[in-house]
């Protein structure tokens, strides 16, 4: 049986009322939404403080990938030729957009590029 996907999200409104996973569970909407996006999305115009950051920052030090993961983030990349190379130019002026005070994911929808790859070429020229 092939489900598409608004009979999925039927399924999901049905099954949360059902078994009231907002108040007993770990559903925060009624369902039948995906999570929504842009401003429909929960966490849209939220912000971690600067102390839920330090604490995710300081939960995750010291951790390394295993070497399994590393073979497997490595396969997922053999043979990826997408990759997008930015100019010399284009990362002067990612660069200089973020001095002015944009995003990193206002820089990385203009350039069509991962917001990883923008804190990339940003770290890549502090030093």
């Amino acid at each position: 049986m092939l489900l598409v996907p608004h009979k999925i999200l039927h399924i999901d409104v049905y099954f949360i009322s059902r078994y009231d996973t907002m108040n007993t569970g770990y559903n925060i909407t009624s369902g039948g939404t995906s999570g929504g996006s842009g401003e429909a999305a929960y966490w849209y115009g939220r912000k971690h403080t600067e102390e839920t950051k330090r604490k995710m920052s300081e939960s995750r030090k010291g951790k390394k990938h295993t070497e399994k993961s590393k073979r497997n983030m490595a396969e997922s990349h053999k043979g990826n030729t997408n990759r997008r190379k930015l100019t010399d130019e284009q990362e002067q002026l990612i660069l200089t957009m973020k001095k002015n005070g944009m995003t990193q994911r206002q820089i990385a929808k203009c350039f069509n590029i991962s917001r990883s790859g923008v804190c990339c070429i940003i770290k890549r020229h502090k030093q």
